[in-house]
């Protein structure tokens, strides 16, 4: 669902905000304007309280103009160019909270001249809603010498980061990859990338902030990008046990969110650097949770059949290690190792269709069957992670992966069913149920001949209730389905 026009300007006006936060002027827009002849007049009417000591005055009076004498591109230009402080600091202010296409020429060239710094605050945040003169703007203030004039562009450029990170938050989280992502930020300004650095190494800015500067550093494909974020990178052990003490903390500490917070960044870079090929930090860290999970006693862990009410905590542990092997093919998929990442997605559905993660595997093979143009299977995983509880429908229509489905009528009705919200839980335990009566060495009934899945399936058919056989149709692939279902009478 779509935020309202002025909800979501106020989003993307969000690390403008950040910037102009001493600026202390207030203006409520949506009002209608009359006709833009009066706004002189009101002006000089306004004069007394547009100049007045008092915040809230100003505010008010402010308010007052844009109602009634709302200028037009001219008169705004005017204004700005003029001598009257009044006039300029009144447009300036109006600007910097409701843009007018066109005007980013004249705010250009009065902050170069402006010599008042509430004025300046005012333009700055007014330039950040129009980058696009930010290149120029640089460059002529780089040229002109004047030291305070390139901190203020500086600003700005900073300001024009932050609110193009700021509009990639998801209710406050990290969106998933695409390609292209980033591509309407680059020709703001050549010295982004520097800008996109600096923010990813300043511990003042939030987590979520400076995982999106490293999020976008990878378009840039930097050949130094390795070397400039190799400091946001944590060893591969330490990372690991980050990640068992996410999984079994209740009541973490501030030191310790911190700590996590951490990881995460380190995280995010490795998933940055691979998808500008950069493979290295990714691929010790594959290493080094496969080795993991090879251990022996983990491989035993892994395998516990209890539920959560009667085997806590060994089910929490193996939980873990299946959330742990979806996290390998998660990061395969980060440098299009498809075959890798679909390998752990079905090593994960095959021995543990019960576990949560399992949401997350068939939505992410939902995303690499329909890159590769597998249209059935990739609408038939996503529906079966709406099943098992997917429900971010905005995501869903603005995740790339999905590009080729866009005007698809069942990914749209299937959009829709993920806006509802409709997980079902019942007859989740069908997989846990027909393990014991698979032959030695197979991973999953679904592996097996159909003369091999009628014979297990004689011996299992008491043990399994309507639902749990219901649940066992739904999840088998797509060409086993009319088969596995005429089998357990469902047909």
């Amino acid at each position: 669902m779509r935020a309202e026009p002025d909800v979501a300007a106020r989003v993307r006006r969000l690390g403008a905000a950040r910037l102009a936060a001493c600026m202390a002027l207030a203006f409520t827009p949506g009002v209608e304007a009359p006709p833009s002849d009066a706004g002189g007049a009101v002006l000089a009417e306004l004069s007394a309280r547009l100049d007045s000591p008092f915040l809230a005055e100003r505010g008010a009076a402010l308010k007052e103009l844009s109602r009634r004498g709302r200028p037009d591109r001219a008169t705004f230009s005017a204004w700005l160019e003029g001598a009257d402080l009044r006039a300029r600091r009144s447009a300036a202010a109006l600007l910097a909270d409701d843009a007018m296409d066109g005007t980013g020429a004249a705010l250009s060239g009065a902050l170069l001249v402006e010599p008042d710094a509430r004025v300046a605050e005012l333009l700055l945040r007014a330039l950040a809603l129009q980058p696009g003169e930010l290149a120029a703007l640089s460059a002529k203030a780089d040229s002109s010498g004047d030291e305070l004039l390139v901190e203020r562009v500086a600003r700005l450029r900073r300001a024009v980061v932050l609110d193009a990170l700021s509009a990639r938050m998801r209710d406050g989280r990290v969106p998933g990859f695409y390609d292209g992502q980033w591509a309407a930020i680059w020709p703001l300004d050549p010295r982004l990338p520097e800008e996109l650095l600096a923010i990813a190494f300043d511990d003042g800015l939030h987590l979520v902030l400076r995982e999106l500067a490293v999020m976008a550093l990878h378009e840039t494909r930097r050949p130094t990008l390795e070397q400039e974020l190799a400091g946001l990178i944590h060893a591969e052990e330490s990372e690991l046990a980050d990640l068992l003490e996410q999984w079994v903390e209740q009541d973490p500490t501030q030191a310790d969110l911190e700590r996590h917070r951490r990881f995460e960044l380190s995280r995010y870079v490795r998933f940055a650097l691979a998808k500008a090929g950069m493979t290295r930090p990714i691929l010790r860290m594959i290493g080094e949770m496969e080795a993991y999970l090879a251990e022996p006693r983990q491989k035993h862990a892994i395998d516990f059949r209890g539920d959560r009410e009667s085997g806590w905590p060994r089910y929490a542990i193996a939980e873990y290690l299946r959330a742990l092997l979806f996290e390998v093919g998660y990061y395969y998929q980060q440098f299009d190792d498809y075959a890798s990442a679909e390998r752990c997605y079905r090593e994960l559905l095959g021995r543990f269709a019960e576990s949560r993660a399992c949401q997350n595997a068939h939505y992410n093979l939902a995303c690499i069957s329909a890159i590769q143009g597998q249209r059935e299977q990739a609408l038939d995983h996503l529906r079966k992670a709406i099943q098992r509880g997917f429900d971010d429908s905005r995501w869903l229509l603005e995740d790339g992966d999905f590009t080729s489905l866009r005007a698809d009528p069942e990914f749209r009705r299937l959009v829709d069913l993920s806006a509802q919200g409709v997980a079902d839980d019942s007859g989740i335990g069908w997989n846990r149920m027909l393990r014991k009566f698979l032959p030695a060495g197979c991973e999953s009934f679904f592996d097996l001949s159909q003369a091999k899945q009628a014979e297990v399936w004689q011996n299992a058919r008491s043990d399994l209730s309507q639902a749990e056989r219901r649940r066992m149709v739904e999840e088998a692939p797509s060409d086993q389905r009319d088969f596995v279902a005429r089998l357990v009478d469902l047909r």
